[in-house]
């Protein structure tokens, strides 16, 4: 326990002093995710996305990719967004602009990012499709707020790879389990600290924070909170949380899912829907 207590510490301190960069999240992400929500018009869209060659890129990139299946690709971005519409599109410009964040040279870490990545992107995706369902005024802050709930994790990732280099720490070789437990402590604290250096609007920061916390201590009315704790239990039965996460207990039966009211004929479609979307057999 002691040298679990250590570790963490050490990871702390890195990211502490400075040393790990904050990610690079690009603003105009906010800004269509903040338009979406007037119900604008695909110009608007792809004129925003235009403005920056580097987010196009990334658009087009995310668009072709396997998780779309498209049988054709697309060339241009307004031929990309055209084909998505409004709403899918500012999920693929957030999307885009997060997930070069996810990788590590690190042949140890670099499972992790891409696991964190694919729970990060399961999350968002159960989570609107419960706004659309439940809570459809939330619909433009669901994408986002889950794809943001466990950014803790990443900047803990980063600071446990750098500390893995520095040769003076004279740590012992890192185990998997070890890395999952300094991720599980730290994460949503790290996260509420990250979200806001990045001068995040305060409901994703509190999302991070919050989203661990039991029925007891949540603030319950805060709907987004609560609809990022179900998207997140369901990544779990689905087989697209952390390892050290698994879902212990019914889904229905915990007092969040009851907060919401969701009844077993939306959680057994909400699963089937983020096994199709993630592509899960």
């Amino acid at each position: 326990m002691e040298r679990e207590i250590d570790f963490g510490n050490i990871v702390l301190g890195i990211i502490e002093k400075g040393k790990i960069p904050a990610p690079v999240f690009n603003p105009i992400a906010i800004k269509i995710q903040q338009l979406v929500a007037t119900g604008p018009e695909i110009g608007e869209i792809v004129e925003m996305v235009s403005l920056d060659s580097k987010l196009s890129a990334s658009v087009l990139q995310t668009v072709n990719s396997p998780f779309y299946g498209l049988i054709t690709k697309k060339k241009t971005v307004a031929d990309a967004i055209t084909h998505l519409g409004v709403k899918e599109s500012g999920n693929v410009v957030t999307s885009a602009t997060l997930s070069k964040n996810f990788t590590s040279n690190d042949k140890q870490m670099q499972p992790f990012m891409l696991q964190l990545w694919r729970h990060n992107l399961g999350c968002a995706i159960g989570t609107q499709w419960l706004c659309n369902i439940v809570h459809e005024e939330l619909s433009a802050q669901a994408f986002l707020a889950g794809l943001l709930h466990d950014f803790g994790k990443l900047i803990l990732l980063s600071a446990i790879e750098k500390a893995k280099k520095d040769r003076t720490l004279g740590l012992p070789p890192l185990t998997n389990q070890l890395i999952y437990e300094t991720l599980s402590k730290f994460h949503a604290d790290q996260g509420f600290n990250l979200l806001e250096e990045m001068k995040l609007p305060q409901e994703y920061c509190s999302v991070a924070r919050d989203h661990h916390l039991t029925y007891k201590n949540i603030d319950k009315k805060n709907v987004l909170l609560n609809l990022v704790q179900i998207a997140n239990m369901v990544c779990k039965e689905v087989g697209i949380g952390m390892s050290i996460d698994d879902l212990e207990t019914d889904l229905l039966e915990t007092n969040e899912a009851k907060l919401l009211g969701l009844r077993k004929e939306t959680s057994e479609k909400l699963k089937e829907y983020m096994k199709m979307k993630m592509r899960i057999t």
